[in-house]
C-alpha cells in the first residue's frame, strides 16, 4: 500500500479560515496542542499499523479533534473534523461518498461518545470511493 499522506497543521488553519470566510463561524486554533495531537495520533496510527489506510488517518485526526475536552477548534467546530477528514481522504485520492445526513449523525455520535474510532474508520471505509480519473 501506498503512504498515506497527511494533511499539515497549514492545511488545518486553512480549513478554518475557509469556513469563517464561508460561514462567519469563529475562526481560530485556541489551543495548538489539540491540532498537533490530531496530527500525531494519525501518524502513529500509519506508522504504527502497516494496513492502516486514509480512512484509519482521517478517522484518527477527525475523532481528536472532536473527543478533545479542551477543542483545539475555536468553537468545537465539528464541521472542521469533518471538512478535516475529507481532505485527508481527498489527498490520497479518495472521496466521501455519503449523504449529508449520515455523515453529520456519525461527527456528531464522536463528539457525544457514542461512535468509537473503530466504527468511524468502518463508516468513512464503507463510504469512500477512488475519486475518478
Amino acid at each position: 500500500m501506498p503512504d498515506v499522506i497527511l494533511p499539515t497543521q497549514r492545511a488545518i488553519e486553512a480549513i478554518l479560515r475557509e469556513l469563517f470566510e464561508r460561514d462567519g463561524v469563529v475562526y481560530g486554533v485556541r489551543d495548538l496542542t489539540t491540532v498537533w495531537g490530531a496530527l500525531l495520533r494519525a501518524e502513529h496510527v500509519v506508522a504504527a499499523n502497516a494496513e492502516a489506510s486514509a480512512a484509519h488517518a482521517a478517522a484518527a485526526i477527525g475523532y481528536m479533534l472532536c473527543q478533545s475536552p479542551r477543542p483545539g477548534i475555536a468553537t468545537r467546530n465539528l464541521r472542521a473534523a469533518l471538512l478535516v477528514m475529507f481532505v485527508t481522504l481527498r489527498l490520497n485520492g479518495l472521496y466521501l461518498d455519503a449523504r449529508e445526513a449520515d455523515a453529520t449523525r456519525t461527527v456528531l455520535g464522536v463528539a457525544d461518545g457514542s461512535i468509537s474510532e473503530a466504527a468511524l474508520v468502518a463508516f468513512l471505509a464503507a463510504n469512500t470511493r477512488e475519486m475518478p480519473a
